[in-house]
């Protein structure tokens, strides 16, 4: 199979010149990808079509338990000169044991599909040089749609790069248990999709305290065909699902169109953290930032470590108004907010070692929190849509660890 390929566009820096995020660029991805290699209802050519449409700068092919999108060439850059849209397209598996125990891996970088077994999948995909996100962690049941769930189980297994906080299609569904439900969620999909589900977004909290665990976005795109009565129906079309949950890569280095070098950048974003998911129906975030400042001008990005020092600044820029809450440990110890109506007002949460702090409404887009202690600080972000606060953004932690 041949397909049309291209070399790059020109990245986009997050920020004006001189902001902190103009240090990196800003690639908008999809990870978490089916296609008809394994379950997914699309060629690897529709998929590439849809991703292109979208707007995206990479993807990442995850068929189950099988590298064929690589063998057939796929991986490489997409796009024509005449549109200036040119995006890179990469091919790992979802490792996914026999039955129906759940245990699935995302394991991409890697040339051989790694034993399926869920100790063996980590360790051999470590051992190839790749990197290894658990799928769908907190996966539930879906009876209506025959599906058992297929949550991560082996809690007391090390050495994955990090996990799914936000599985699209896993949050889209959960609570789905009868027709009128499934009706209501697909034709209405902006009001039931939920975010993160609480008990990822808790062991991603807890697994930080340990060690540096990314957290990415994945849409877990099939594009299945479902029959309603006499009507074929599509959950959901590629092209819908990869304008939804996508995870952002911050490069220090522009991408050049060398298939290698190109990989190695995007692969070793994701292992360092040094990226934040959003789901773009809420808006575009590009330019969305989160990092730490010393007193000594020395600076963290999303995903890096420091001791901690005092005059550590914690800042952030969010390019839309919105909701922001900055969340320790696990806890909230401070909100910000530039929506009308919204909840800048309210008393935050007493975090470990934080004082307790009044909530202020956010005049401008630009955020600073002074740091009194040591922690594991990440951004959560959400905007108005339907009424309501929805999960927009989702940053990587900065680890602040104690001085030895």
């Amino acid at each position: 199979m041949t397909y049309a390929k291209d070399g790059p566009g020109s990245s986009r820096p997050g920020a004006e010149p001189g902001h902190f995020s103009s240090r990196f660029y800003d690639h908008r991805g999809a990870l978490h990808i089916h296609t008809r290699y394994s379950d997914g209802s699309g060629t690897i050519g529709e998929v590439i079509a849809a991703a292109l449409q979208t707007g995206l700068d990479y993807i990442i092919l995850t068929d189950h338990n099988n590298l064929d999108g690589k063998a057939s060439g796929a991986e490489g850059w997409y796009g024509r000169k005449s549109s200036g849209g040119k995006m890179l397209v990469l091919v790992g598996t979802e490792v996914s044991p026999p039955g129906q125990e759940g245990n699935h891996l995302l394991s991409m970088g890697i040339d051989h599909v790694p034993r399926r077994n869920p100790a063996d999948m980590i360790e051999d995909t470590g051992q190839q040089g790749g990197i290894g996100f658990l799928a769908h962690p907190d996966d539930q049941p879906r009876p209506i749609f025959n599906s058992p769930g297929y949550p991560w189980r082996r809690w007391d297994l090390d050495g994955f790069t990090g996990m799914e906080v936000w599985n699209f299609f896993s949050s889209w569904s959960a609570g789905l248990d009868t027709l009128p439900k499934v009706i209501s969620a697909y034709l209405f999909p902006g009001l039931a999709a939920a975010g993160p589900p609480a008990e990822s977004l808790a062991r991603w909290d807890l697994l930080g305290l340990r060690r540096r665990i990314t957290g990415v976005g994945g849409i877990d795109a099939h594009a299945l065909k479902i029959r309603l009565g006499p009507l074929t129906a599509t959950v959901f079309p590629y092209r819908y699902m990869l304008g939804t949950v996508n995870t952002h890569l911050l490069t220090r280095q522009t991408l050049c169109g060398d298939l290698s070098r190109d990989q190695n950048l995007i692969l070793e974003a994701l292992a360092s953290g040094r990226c934040y998911l959003a789901d773009h129906r809420s808006g575009d975030p590009s330019g969305f930032s989160f990092w730490l400042e010393c007193a000594s001008g020395e600076t963290a990005a999303m995903g890096e470590e420091a001791p901690f020092e005092p005059g550590m600044i914690l800042r952030g820029m969010i390019p839309l108004p919105a909701q922001a809450v900055l969340i320790k440990d696990g806890g909230m110890v401070r909100r910000w907010c530039s929506e009308g109506g919204g909840e800048g007002g309210n008393d935050t949460q007493r975090g470990r070692g934080e004082r307790r702090r009044r909530s202020r409404p956010l005049v401008r887009t630009n955020l600073e929190f002074p740091l009194l202690g040591p922690g594991v600080y990440r951004l959560e972000v959400y905007r108005t849509r339907f009424r309501r606060p929805r999960p927009w953004i989702f940053s990587n932690p900065v680890y602040i660890r104690p001085r030895a």
